[in-house]
């Protein structure tokens, strides 16, 4: 549940029950985010991301964030983890458009250091 402090307006995280090890922790699970907290009335990047969503194949009713709104949402979140995230994802993805990226994470850019990932992830994906 979101507090005033979380950047989230929640996680609900989904699995098979028969997907479970043997210690009945999950195997695969599905993370749905709510990116609009009600306690931070902030603008967050969750609207343009939920709207320029792309349908994945022909499954239109499916639809995944582009690169730079995932970007975007990882520096609004901005724990060390979301950094190692865009750097993971810059790093595997080294046809994504950089300036689309700065265009759409730099507003939400609070600890500017969207440029020092940017570097870190063309340094490991070499």
């Amino acid at each position: 549940m979101p507090d005033v402090d979380d950047p989230l307006g929640g996680v609900l995280t989904v699995w098979e029950a028969e997907a479970e090890d043997e210690d009945g922790d999950a195997l695969h699970p599905v993370q749905i985010v709510n990116f609009e907290n009600p306690h931070r009335p902030t603008k967050n990047p969750a609207r343009t991301a939920i709207a320029n969503a792309q349908p994945l194949d022909e499954l239109d009713g499916l639809r995944y964030v582009t690169i730079p709104d995932l970007v975007a949402l990882k520096l609004y979140s901005g724990s060390r983890r979301d950094h190692a995230d865009v750097v993971e994802l810059l790093a595997r993805n080294r046809d994504a458009d950089l300036q689309q990226v700065r265009a759409a994470a730099s507003p939400y850019d609070r600890d500017n250091i969207l440029e020092t990932l940017i570097a870190e992830a063309t340094a490991t994906s070499r």
